[in-house]
Formats: structure tokens, sequence, C-alpha cells
């Protein structure tokens, strides 16, 4: 992701009133939104424990309590889903659904899988102005777990698109 993503999210969080952050991973997107309007509620969601913690650490140390972390895995389902961190040093805070996905580790772990609907739906959530999807090869579930709010609402979506492994599910 580069910087030129960061300024589109900078741009685009300073024009609503929610953001969902899925896969937020360490906080870095869920940051730059939060921290662009005290008035932005961002939720910001981390399947993984170890990584998780990342991220309510970043929330905490810059004083941002418009972002609500949300230790959960986003998909087109409520549930339970596995999840696969990643076993390289290159890149490790990043996880997927996917098993075969970039060198996961064998074993993965069963998280609270939640579909944006239900989870709107459950909080009251309205007018979703921004939706940031970086789910690791599992970026095409996403919205379709999120069929009611993206026809309800007129929603900016930045989604990470995979060469060969997800631009033709997208």
């Amino acid at each position: 992701l580069s910087l030129d993503i960061a300024g589109l999210i900078l741009l685009v969080a300073s024009r609503v009133d929610v953001v969902l952050d899925v896969g937020a991973s360490t906080g870095l997107f869920a940051l730059v939104a939060g921290v662009m309007d005290l008035e932005v509620k961002v939720h910001a969601f981390e399947p993984v424990s170890e990584i998780y913690d990342f991220l309510v650490k970043n929330i905490s140390v810059n004083g941002l309590w418009n972002i609500q972390p949300v230790k959960a895995c986003i998909a087109n389902y409520d549930g339970h889903i596995s999840v696969y961190p990643n076993q390289t040093p290159i890149l490790p805070f990043q996880a997927s659904t996917r098993k075969d996905y970039q060198s996961r580790l064998p074993l993965g772990s069963t998280v609270p899988g939640l579909t944006l609907d239900s989870y709107v739906a459950e909080r009251n959530i309205e007018n979703l102005g921004l939706l940031k999807v970086d789910a690791e090869a599992s970026d095409h579930t996403v919205p379709e777990g999120a069929k009611r709010i993206l026809d309800r609402d007129r929603t900016y979506i930045v989604c990470e698109v995979l060469h060969t492994d997800t631009e033709h599910l997208i």
C-alpha cells in the first residue's frame, strides 16, 4: 500500500461520519482516518490476537478514542472462521482466511466471524461513508456480507485487489 492510498483515505475521511477498516492490522489507515476529524467514528477490524494488541496500543498511545477496535474477521457469514498468520518475518502483521496463501502457518486459529451487515445493524450505525478492505485474498467476501449497507448508503470503497488472487472474484 502506498502513501497515495493514505492520502485518499485522508481526503475521504474528512467528508464522512463513519469509517470501517477491514483488515486493520496495526491500525495505520484507522489512525489516518481517526486523526483527520475526531468526530469521525472509525471501526477497525483485526482478527489475529497478536496484531490486534498492536492495534489497540496504537489507538491508545495516539489518544484516538473515536476509533473502536474490533477483534473479528469480516466475511460473508457470521460464525467462526479460521485465520492463518503469515510465517515470514518480512510480513509479520498479515493473516488470511486462505490456508494456501503466501506461506501461511499450517495451523490457523479460529476467530469470531461477522458480516458487516450484522455488525452495522447490531450497533445502529448509519451513513457508512468509507469502507477500506485489505483482507489478504479474502477481500471479495467482505462486500458479499455487506450488501444491505452498500445498497443503503453511498459508501466510498477502497479495496485491495491482488493480481491473480482476487481480481477475478471482485
